[in-house]
């Protein structure tokens, strides 16, 4: 069974709270950013103002 990035993240975060992480990939590489936590219990990431990141 292949886990997905979005199925690690999920997992054992309730809705509401906020995750730090420091990006690994892409042109954000080494830069920290704050995930918030749905209540569905998906993630998705969030600027400094809380405003969702489109």
């Amino acid at each position: 069974m292949s886990h997905t990035k979005t199925g690690r993240q999920g997992k054992g975060h309730k809705a509401g709270s906020t995750i730090s992480k420091t990006l690994t990939k892409g042109p954000n590489k080494g830069k920290s950013v704050t995930f918030k936590v749905a209540s569905g219990g998906k993630v998705y990431p969030v600027r400094r103002g809380g405003k969702k990141v489109t």
